[in-house]
């Protein structure tokens, strides 16, 4: 599994990983979370909601954010969706996913 790292530049999150990801995917992550901003608690309640609506519904739902779609296709696997021609939709494993969050969060924790 990659280890998703983000840094705050010029107002937005820019994600690098290691191994590196390429280029759609790391545009497909950091246009869903540059909306958070600086926002910690945007992100802890996007955590919070991705883990209630798969205690609700299963391994059937989206949750957006005002940059893409994050939608989970099985139990193994998130597709983070385009809304504005900016990436191709693209997939990740969903433990990937839950994991580039939680990197966000300790990364804006810090302020880097």
């Amino acid at each position: 599994m990659r280890q998703w790292n983000f840094r705050y530049e010029d107002g937005e999150w820019l994600a690098s990983t290691v191994p590196p990801a390429d280029d759609n995917l790391t545009a497909a992550v950091e246009t869903l979370v540059v909306p958070f901003g600086e926002n910690l608690q945007a992100v802890e309640s996007y955590l919070e909601s991705w883990g209630r609506m798969e205690r609700e519904n299963g391994f059937n739902y989206s949750l957006s954010t005002p940059g893409a779609v994050a939608r989970r296709v099985s139990k193994e696997s998130v597709e983070i969706c385009d809304l504005y021609d900016q990436f191709e939709d693209t997939r990740i494993p969903e433990a990937e996913f839950i994991s580039l969050l939680r990197a966000l969060s300790t990364a804006m924790r810090r302020g880097t």
